[in-house]
């Protein structure tokens, strides 16, 4: 029921245009029409605080445009596990990614990853679904498209938008997989005891943590 509201909210036009970004994200998301992923549900993800009071921060326009992509292979997870996942790490702040002592090049950084959890399941499930989805490619329908497009557009992304990086290497577009139309699952699976990790890097990577 929450989420039907802020997906009615995220369709309902133009937003307000004193709206902080925070709620431009959280529409954002909810727009995108994931049925069992909300905008306030990932928001809440990156305003997380250290013990040593570092906070994590909403992802900006190019990394936001990445996670939106990236999540649809969660809602197919989602789909076919036919049980909640509860989302532990996405996007991570440079200052926030230091001080939890992620890697510096995490995938955490570049908005292709995220840790969660299947509610009612095992990680060993959880492993099992994302190995499953290796080398598919999952589509968006039009709507999910212009939602994607309105967003470059009204933050001015083009093409670079998936090559920039903030450690220093270039970053593929190939590691999103995005061609417009579709996502292609291609990257790293970690099993942690608590959680697994999974990115869109580009490449296939398996680890245990």
């Amino acid at each position: 029921e929450r989420i039907a509201r802020h997906r009615a909210q995220a369709a309902s036009g133009t937003p307000h245009p004193l709206a902080t970004y925070e709620e431009l994200f959280v529409r954002f998301i909810d727009a995108m029409g994931y049925e069992n992923i909300s905008g306030v549900e990932i928001a809440a993800v990156h305003k997380r605080v250290t013990r040593s009071g570092v906070r994590n921060r909403i992802p900006e326009p190019w990394l936001a445009l990445r996670l939106a992509i990236v999540l649809r292979i969660d809602q197919e997870i989602r789909y076919r596990a036919g049980q909640p996942l509860r989302f532990n790490s996405l996007v991570r702040a440079t200052d926030y990614n230091r001080a939890i002592r992620g890697a510096s090049k995490s995938q955490h950084r570049v908005g292709t990853a995220r840790d969660r959890v299947l509610v009612g399941g095992s990680i060993r499930d959880l492993v099992r679904l994302d190995a499953q989805l290796a080398t598919t490619v999952l589509g968006f329908t039009p709507e999910q498209q212009r939602v994607l497009q309105q967003w470059r557009r009204r933050h001015g992304l083009d093409e670079r938008a998936f090559t920039r990086s903030i450690y220093g290497e270039p970053f593929s577009m190939r590691g999103v997989g995005w061609t417009g139309m579709s996502v292609r699952v291609d990257g790293g699976i970690g099993q942690y005891r608590t959680f697994v990790h999974s990115d869109n890097r580009g490449v296939r990577a398996r680890w245990n943590g």
